[in-house]
């Protein structure tokens, strides 16, 4: 739920389409306040705090982070004309880190003070709602996952297509073998997800009904962030290392194989984002 929360606030501002960007500033307090409803049934009085934080929020990141984006993303425009060095990637996946790290130290002190407002009924509620999100993943898992994994291969090109133009079918079948390669050895993701929420959620749940106190609930909050983010468990802060790595070694062989006229693409594709952030910057 909190991941959920964050995203809407925050990254895929970055992920989400260059229209969706504007959608984002124009409905998204709505429909996260709509979403914080839906699991809580909000009071008159938590709907009032929702709103004016929500309000804080998105005019801080349209007049702080908004700017840095597009600094951010004329640096990526720079060194993609010609092919991004590891060096360079290792820059721009820094950036990233910073950037979502910031994004958590401003709305965790605000979920925080938000949760401490709860009632135990809508713990409760909360609770039915996220079964009714796990009963929606049991159903996709009736789809078999060689299905589903034919499916995200073909997204997986169609993404490469959507920011880089068309591929040449030599490419396609490349990108197809790379991907077949990247996700032999790979369990089925959604199972995986599903386990993971479920012991998340219990934990979590556990926690809200021990009637924690809000600088508890902040602490929690960034030990969970943490645990994502910057793992302690040497286990895990190494699983991290491999996995970003992994992700670096796959940007750079897309890479090496794209011709000039698809990076150009490609950076016509980040001017469409830098057009409608700087738009937004500039809205009073």
């Amino acid at each position: 739920m909190i991941k959920k929360i964050v995203a809407l606030c925050g990254v895929f501002l970055f992920l989400a389409g260059c229209n969706s960007i504007k959608l984002v500033y124009q409905f998204g307090d709505y429909y996260v306040l709509w979403q914080l409803d839906q699991y809580f049934d909000l009071t008159p009085k938590q709907e009032e705090f929702v709103t004016q934080r929500l309000s804080n929020y998105f005019e801080w990141h349209r007049k702080v982070e908004l700017p840095q984006y597009v600094s951010i993303l004329e640096q990526l425009q720079d060194r993609g004309q010609d092919g991004i060095s590891l060096a360079e990637l290792d820059d721009a996946f820094f950036q990233f880190e910073q950037k979502r790290d910031t994004l958590m130290e401003q709305l965790i002190p605000e979920a925080a003070q938000f949760l401490a407002m709860l009632h135990p009924h809508q713990i409760q509620r909360l609770e039915v709602v996220m079964r009714e999100e796990n009963q929606d993943l049991r159903d996709q898992l009736e789809e078999p996952w060689p299905e589903r994994q034919k499916q995200r291969q073909n997204d997986f090109i169609t993404n490469l297509e959507n920011w880089f133009g068309p591929l040449s079918s030599n490419q396609k079948q490349q990108f197809h073998q790379y991907y077949l390669q990247w996700m032999q050895s790979q369990t089925d993701p959604l199972a995986e997800r599903l386990q993971r929420r479920k012991r998340g959620q219990q934990v979590f749940l556990t926690f809200l009904r021990s009637h924690p106190a809000q600088k508890e609930i902040e602490l929690w909050l960034r030990e969970w962030s943490n645990q994502w983010t910057h793992p302690k468990d040497p286990t895990k802060k190494l699983a991290l290392a491999k996995r970003i790595q992994r992700n670096k070694e796959r940007i750079l062989l897309i890479d090496n194989m794209l011709t000039q006229q698809q990076r150009h693409h490609a950076v016509q594709e980040l001017q469409k984002y830098i057009d409608q952030i700087r738009e937004l910057v500039t809205v009073s």
